[in-house]
Order: C-alpha cells, then structure tokens, then sequence
C-alpha cells in the first residue's frame, strides 16, 4: 500500500495532526463514562475476542474477564506500508536533495488491564508491549550534478551519485514499550457481537536513527577535494543528517493508539 504525496510534507512538519487527533477522541470516550451505568452480567470468567483496525496497524484481542470490573486483554497488531519522499530544499537549488524510500513496519504484542470502575462500558487501560516499530529505507541521488545533505549545506560542496551510493536509513524504537489510555465499550457486558474503541499512548521511546553509505569517493570526485577528505566530509553530513531526522520524528517518542474493533462475547 503507497502512501501519497509525502513529497509536499517538509521535516520541519511535526505530527500536529496525530496530537489533535488524539486529543478529540480523549474527549469523546471520556464524555462517554457518564453514559450507561452498571448494568453489565458478571463478567468473571467470560471470554471474547476482537478483531481491530487502529494507529497500530489490523489486529485480534483475547478478553477474559477477572471480575466487573477488571478485564485482561491479549493484544497483537501488525502493517507494513511503503513511503517516499524527497529531502527539504535547503539551498534553493532544484533536484540536488536526496530521495527517500522504503517500508514503514508497525508491530506490536503485549498485553492490557482493563479496569471498568463503573462496571459499565467506560474502562482506563494500563499495559506493556514488545514493540517492533520501525522504517527502513534508503536514498539516492538522482541529480547527475551531485546532492548537498546534512544540517549545514554549503552550495560549494556536493557529492555526486557515485560518492553517496545508495544511503541506508533504519530507525528504530525501544523494544519494551509501556502504554496508558482509556477507551469505550464493553465486550463482556453481554453475549455476542459488540463495540469497542480506545485512544491512548504507547510511550515507545526516542527514536534511534542509524544512516550508512555504501558510495566511494574514489570514483568521481566533486569540488577538486581529495578522496580522503570526501569521505570525511560525507561522513560528517551522515551524522547531520541522523540527528535532523531523529529531531524529525522524535514527537513519535508518545505514538498515539486511536483504535476501533468488533467484538464478540462467546459465553
């Protein structure tokens, strides 16, 4: 699945529109806890399962209920989507920035506390996950003039295709994240189909952003500079340009969960 016109978007952009999202649906679900009081059947020992489609990716819950009030749910959710995009023009010169793409992998598997102190259809939700959340990707350049990258751009240097190669760009987060929220619906509050929905954080951590060329200097070089002093240069762009895209991302740190799912109550 492609994701369209990431090129207009610059890094400069934060994901303002991830936080309001968020925010709205915190709104709504907890508006919500006031509706339908404790009418629920006693949920101890009753079982379900969901099937969702969130920020996370599409994924299956096992619910079992504890007592009332207090619900343990096993969760695994999971999508692989392909991005591009083009660096920000930072110079003013047109087609000399490095073009990025490659596949954006959501998964995550773990476990929640549900805990309905209304024993109604209003729950706040605590629990950890193993968290596989990561890009890969790479870039080239495809200006036969060279590309200018890194924090700070001199106009005087470049480096042509040849010299970047195809440059590798992983990032990753911690790999035990915990997450916190509140959501809506019940799915043990009656037997068969129901609704459900959450709005929360996983708090996965800062991003690790890990870049490496595969180019050589020794091939074509621009500017009149030595092979040696290419690859230093290069390198230090390398590291430039990890830190700008680890400050790019790094709001992702808090990811926002919006999710909706399906329900159903065997017993």
């Amino acid at each position: 699945m492609n994701i369209p016109n990431l090129n207009k978007f610059s890094r400069s952009q934060r994901p303002v529109r991830s936080k309001l999202l968020l925010q709205s649906s915190l709104l709504i679900l907890a508006s919500a806890a006031v509706t339908l009081p404790a009418t629920a059947e006693d949920a101890t020992g009753k079982s379900a399962i969901s099937a969702e489609i969130s920020t996370t990716g599409i994924g299956l819950d096992y619910i079992f209920g504890v007592s009332p009030q207090l619900h343990l749910r096993a969760s695994i959710n999971g999508l692989q989507v392909n991005y591009d995009f083009e660096a920000d023009d930072n110079n003013g010169v047109e087609n000399d920035e490095l073009k990025y793409e490659g596949d954006l992998k959501l998964f995550t598997l773990g476990g929640v506390a549900d805990w309905y102190p209304f024993a109604g259809n209003f729950r706040v939700s605590g629990g950890l996950f193993y968290n596989r959340n990561e890009a890969k990707g790479n870039a080239r350049c495809e200006n036969a003039g060279g590309c200018e990258f890194g924090d700070e751009e001199d106009s005087n240097q470049r480096f042509a295709p040849e010299q970047l190669g195809r440059v590798f760009a992983d990032v990753e987060f911690n790999p035990v994240t915990p997450y916190f929220g509140i959501g809506y619906g019940n799915p043990l509050i009656k037997a068969g189909w129901g609704f459900s929905a959450d709005a929360g954080l996983l708090f996965q951590g800062s991003p690790q952003v890990d870049l490496r060329s595969e180019g050589d200097c020794t091939v074509t070089i621009l500017g009149g500079i030595s092979a040696a002093d290419c690859t230093a240069m290069r390198d230090q762009r390398i590291e430039e340009e990890e830190q700008q895209i680890e400050d790019d991302v790094e709001d992702l740190q808090f990811y926002p969960v919006i999710n909706l799912a399906v329900t159903y109550r065997f017993n």
